[in-house]
């Protein structure tokens, strides 16, 4: 199925451009497919906004295009998050965008007063996210607008994947630290989405880092640990309010599950009681061995980090008995 769906998007992918061939489109989808590759964008909505952050990467790959190029092209990101809409597969959101006429290009300012977002077929954004067809994309796209600077444009890629890993390893143990050192204030279900100014990929990394180093990467449901040389644990960082719904990463909103009790918390078929003992939602049925694993756990207490302050906050736990939690 999902081969028959790469066949569809190449050719589309092949046929960006208008009578002037311009590089911006191609530019704009390679550097969201890196957005994805780096954990940056985790969903199919485009900020605008966050698309502005990755101008300097742009303006390097477009440098590279017009030292071989007699165009001298200007490194215009909005141009292409507005225009690629005509290719069919780019949806803009608030709906005035989309149905704006191309010859009026909004500027770079009401994008962003707008915080207009761009969303592309469920199908495509699939394929951007495997990472095996997204590296066929890539390369169709390369191949097909840059053959005669492949390795140049390759090297702007590289050289900025570097940068990111660099800067990005820095402030996502910073983050992780000041989690942790958080719990000297009184836990709060849910913080103003205007204070949560992380950027994801440091965020989601950070809080991870900080619920693996006081759960010791350990599953508080069945006690499982289990890392790899290099460092991979089979657990998760596991909000017990989603981050969606709380945007809250203090870790007393967290904790460390492996992944069928990470399943079985967010789906409700587990939970815990005031005295951290799980619960198992009646709905369970006995069928079947994965069904066994959960039900035998029913009153059992959990793992906990060893200072009292990281246990997992009540108010959180009393949420998610009351929203999440099946009868």
């Amino acid at each position: 199925m999902m081969i028959h769906t790469l066949q569809d998007y190449i050719p589309r992918l092949q046929c960006l451009q208008d009578s002037r061939q311009t590089p911006h489109k191609p530019f704009l989808l390679l550097i969201i497919m890196e957005m994805l590759e780096s954990g940056e964008l985790s969903e199919n909505r485009i900020r605008f906004r966050e698309i502005e952050e990755k101008k300097p990467f742009f303006a390097d790959l477009m440098a590279v295009f017009n030292s071989e190029n007699t165009e001298n092209w200007q490194p215009s990101i909005h141009n292409p998050f507005f225009h690629l809409k005509t290719n069919g597969f780019w949806h803009l959101d608030p709906a005035e965008l989309q149905s704006r006429p191309t010859a009026i290009t909004p500027t770079e300012a009401y994008l962003g007063n707008t915080d207009a977002v761009a969303k592309l077929d469920e199908s495509l954004f699939l394929l951007f996210v495997m990472p095996e067809y997204r590296e066929i994309l890539r390369q169709t796209l390369i191949r097909t607008y840059f053959s005669n600077i492949r390795h140049e444009i390759e090297q702007v890629i590289e050289e900025h994947r570097t940068l990111g890993r660099e800067h990005i390893a820095g402030d996502i143990e910073e983050y992780s630290q000041q989690l942790i050192q958080a719990v000297e204030h009184p836990f709060s279900i849910q913080r103003d989405v205007a204070s949560v100014q992380t950027e994801t990929p440091v965020r989601s990394a950070g809080f991870r880092r900080a619920v693996m180093q006081i759960y010791e990467h350990t599953c508080a449901v069945c006690e499982l640990n289990i890392r790899a040389s290099g460092g991979e644990s089979v657990t998760d960082a596991a909000h017990i309010i989603p981050f969606s719904v709380s945007y809250n990463d203090d870790i007393r909103n967290g904790m460390s599950l492996c992944k069928l009790h990470h399943w079985a918390f967010d789906t409700g078929l587990i939970s815990l009681d005031d005295d951290y003992q799980v619960i198992v939602s009646p709905s369970m049925s006995e069928q079947g061995p994965t069904a066994s694993m959960l039900t035998q756990l029913r009153n059992k207490r959990i793992w906990l980090p060893r200072d009292g302050e990281h246990y997992p906050a009540q108010d959180a736990l009393t949420w998610h008995r009351e929203e999440v939690m099946r009868e």
